[in-house]
């Protein structure tokens, strides 16, 4: 099993690096975007030193995370027993209320949330002068796609006008706006309280997602990291991220604890949300696949039984893609006019994740004279997603040196230690999503898609530090996100 990791090792690593290399040589001769399979593979602007730097230093990481995937693939399909960190925890730390303190977490989300509100409201107020009560103001946070959302909530989708370049917007967050407007009777208001309604179960499911791996301290970090992300503020807006980051991690909570049959059904209503949705069929695959190498292990004579039993579930998570996919026929004739628009519209194509770190280089750069809004509200916070989000999900592959190792056996009475790096399930979804969310030719969104990413508050919160650095790193949290939230308020292009 050793030298088939090696060897699948090696083919990745030579693939990644035959794409790069023809993508930078593409470049340098031809200097023309070029096609391949339908995904842009050569550079779709100038290629300059800092643009290749950038592009070679994400394509690195990505190539290190990749052999760390393949390695923990291997670790969890060898029928290595999971090790839930509440066996080493007392009787009083297991009771219910104080080991899921669910009322005080909802408390401080809640709390979270108003303070965002507010600090908007005192921007807003301090650039435009007494608009009336942050009631009055809350239509600012009606930007960006949010008024997309709420049109298809109000009309559904329709083949006339501007509004019919918004089918490429997957349909079930305004399915759930319009049902609950039939109680509230106000699109905008329904579509912000459900927002806000999503951004809390998600602040729950996360914590319980960590606990399965971690302390209550580790898992109030995730919690605190995510509510203090640059971007987590978009989270308030009447858009489909709260829904689409709720549903992955219940899809993804509900594989830990073994419940496949629902955590595909979940998986299939992320993927009605978002196309990235369809991704958790990776990580959903890889924790059956365990499971499955366990009881064979195990010498279990219903392994084929569970296999057959299991493995078909998975169907349930494309089959949200589908139901989108015939939408678009249904209101088009063309089951891709999604594809379509989103290319014609938007110049949104798909490409290769190094290429966007090249051309966002180069327009940030390009524009720190001429456009400092444009360079310092866009593309500056996507480089640094695009290159800080790789290395801290990788960064959280390394154990933690104070934690002492755990020890159960397997079913052949081998010790085993208990990994205290990242999942090979969460690795695998963190590079599909990158892959497929950060390799497109016009990306505008680097830090609001990956905060949605729940893999990468996992690895910022696994790590053990001082108190002193966790202060450094929720100021710096704080610092920026308030800096975020202002460039927002004020008009800059924040996505």
């Amino acid at each position: 099993m050793r030298k088939l990791e090696r060897l699948l090792d090696a083919i990745f690593l030579a693939l990644l690096v035959a794409l790069f290399s023809y993508w930078l040589f593409s470049g340098l001769i031809a200097g023309a975007p070029q096609k391949l399979l339908g995904v842009v593979v050569a550079p779709t602007t100038q290629l300059t030193v800092a643009a290749i730097v950038m592009a070679a230093l994400v394509c690195a990481l990505f190539g290190v995370l990749g052999v760390f995937m393949i390695g923990a693939v291997f670790s969890s399909w060898n029928g290595q027993i999971d090790i839930a960190i509440s066996d080493g925890l007392g009787r009083r730390s297991r009771r219910l209320f104080y080991r899921h303190p669910w009322a005080k977490l909802i408390l401080c989300v809640l709390a979270a949330r108003l303070l965002v509100y507010t600090a908007a409201y005192i921007l807003y107020t301090s650039a435009n002068g007494y608009q009336g009560g942050l009631l009055d103001t809350l239509p600012l946070w009606l930007k960006g796609d949010a008024p997309h959302y709420l049109g298809i909530a109000e009309n559904w989708y329709v083949t006339e006008g501007d509004p019919r370049f918004h089918i490429v917007f997957f349909p079930l967050y305004p399915i759930c706006v319009r049902i609950f407007n039939g109680m509230v009777h106000h699109t905008f208001a329904s579509g912000m309280a459900l927002s806000l309604l999503f951004t809390v179960a998600a602040c729950v499911l996360l914590y319980e997602l960590a606990l399965l791996d971690m302390d209550r301290e580790a898992a109030w970090r995730a919690v605190k990291y995510l509510l203090l992300m640059p971007a987590a503020f978009l989270l308030c807006a009447p858009m489909s991220d709260a829904l689409f980051f709720m549903l992955s991690l219940a899809c993804m909570l509900a594989a830990r604890k073994k419940r496949y049959a629902l955590a595909c059904a979940l998986g299939g209503f992320a993927a009605f949300t978002r196309v990235l949705g369809v991704l958790l069929l990776a990580p959903v695959l890889i924790e059956m696949g365990g499971d499955i190498a366990r009881v064979k292990l195990a010498g279990d004579t219903v392994a084929g039984r569970f296999t057959r039993r299991t493995l078909p579930l998975l169907l349930l998570i494309p089959a949200g893609l589908l139901l989108y996919i015939y939408i678009n026929y249904r209101v088009t004739g063309n089951a891709f006019q999604f594809m379509v628009y989103q290319s014609e519209h938007w110049s949104q194509n798909m490409g290769l994740f190094f290429n966007t770190a090249a051309y966002q280089t180069n327009n940030f750069l390009n524009n720190i004279h001429i456009n400092p809004a444009v360079a310092y509200g866009l593309w500056l916070p996507n480089l640094v997603f695009l290159v800080g989000a790789p290395a801290v999900v990788l960064l959280g592959q390394r154990p933690n040196r104070r934690k002492r190792a755990v020890f159960a056996h397997s079913p052949v009475g081998e010790p085993l230690r208990q990994p205290y790096g990242m999942r090979a399930s969460y690795i695998a979804f963190f590079l599909a999503y990158y892959l497929t969310g950060m390799g497109t030719t016009w990306l505008l969104s680097a830090p609001r898609y990956l905060t949605c990413c729940f893999v990468l508050l996992l690895a910022l919160a696994s790590k053990e530090r001082s108190r002193l650095a966790n202060a450094f790193i929720y100021i710096l949290l704080m610092t920026t996100q308030f800096l975020y939230l202002a460039a927002y308020v004020a008009g800059w292009p924040v996505y």
